[in-house]
Formats: structure tokens, sequence, C-alpha cells
């Protein structure tokens, strides 16, 4: 008998993030620890096509290609804009290694026509609430870790602070497994 894998987990949320993330650990660990994409979808979103999806990435990170596929790959199939939002801390140091993942990933995407947002921001996550309101970006799409930015940002602590991720869809994405392949 072959194997049959998934190329992609939905999940309906039930309530708010806030209700759902904050409550429910294994939400939170299938969004942050899976190897394939995790769409969340809030019960209150209504089916529309996706016209704007957001990237939320920290492009001085290394090891972008895998997702850089997959973002192409998403985009290609809505026929949606690209805006992709730098949410580097303001602390991390940025050296010339660096800027090479950062050039490398625009030229990945450089096909895409993406609009770049590097905001000045003293917090990170109203920082992402404001782009996606003043956007109105119908897809957010991030690549969550365990110790990272993402497995922070659903925790109870910040989510109730984050009133517009409330109304989108958020997919995490992979370095491993294919997407819409």
């Amino acid at each position: 008998m072959e194997e049959e894998a998934a190329s992609l987990v939905v999940l309906g949320a039930g309530g708010s993030y806030s209700e759902l993330l904050s409550w429910d650990a294994n939400i939170v660990d299938a969004f942050v620890d899976l190897h394939i994409p995790v769409l969340v979808i809030p019960s209150n979103v209504e089916y529309h096509p996706v016209r704007k999806i957001a990237f939320a990435v920290n492009y001085y990170r290394k090891n972008l290609d895998a997702p850089v596929s997959m973002i192409k790959r998403l985009v290609n199939f809505t026929k949606a804009e690209l805006q992709v939002i730098n949410v580097v801390s303001p602390t991390e140091v940025i050296d010339a290694a660096a800027e090479e993942n950062k050039r490398e990933l625009q030229q990945g995407i450089a096909d895409l026509s993406p609009v770049y947002f590097e905001p000045e921001f003293k917090n990170i996550f109203r920082a992402i609430d404001d782009f996606i309101a003043a956007e109105q970006i119908d897809l957010l799409t991030v690549i969550p870790a365990r110790h990272g930015l993402w497995y922070g940002i659903f925790q109870q602590t910040h989510t109730k602070g984050l009133v517009y991720l409330n109304h989108i869809p958020i997919m995490s994405l992979r370095k491993k497994a294919d997407f819409f392949e």
C-alpha cells in the first residue's frame, strides 16, 4: 500500500484567535511544529477571492528557499498581490551574511513584483496589526518556529492585542514538503 502524505492542513477556528490559540495548545503546536503548511481560518471569515497576501518574514534569516517556492506557488495559484513585511527585531545585528540572505530572498520572489515594507516599530505585534489593516490583507503567511516570533505571538499575553489577525486566515509555511504540486 502506498502512503499518501498531506500537503496542507486547514484548521477552522471556532472563535477568535485569542480564544482558540490561547486555550488550545494542540492548535498552536500544529501551527508551529508540523512540517507542512497549516492554514488557520477564523470562524467569522467569509469566503472571497484572495487579492492580497502578506508574507511577514525576517528576511535576514538563512534558508528561505523552500518558503519562497511555496509563496510563489500560492501567489500564482491565487493571482494575488504579494506584500512582504520585514519583522526583524530592532536589536538584531544585520551583518554582510544577513544582507546576502535578504538579497537572495528578494531575487527569489522578484518575478512576483512584491511590495516591500520595512516599518519602524517599537511593538512588532502592533506593527503587523496596523499593516494588515492599512493594506487590507486577505491572507497572512509566516514561518513559525518553536522559539521564535510566531510562537510567541500566539501566547495569551499577545493575542488579545492582535485585533486584525482575528479577521484573516494565517498560513504557516515550511521548509519541507511540497505545496500544491
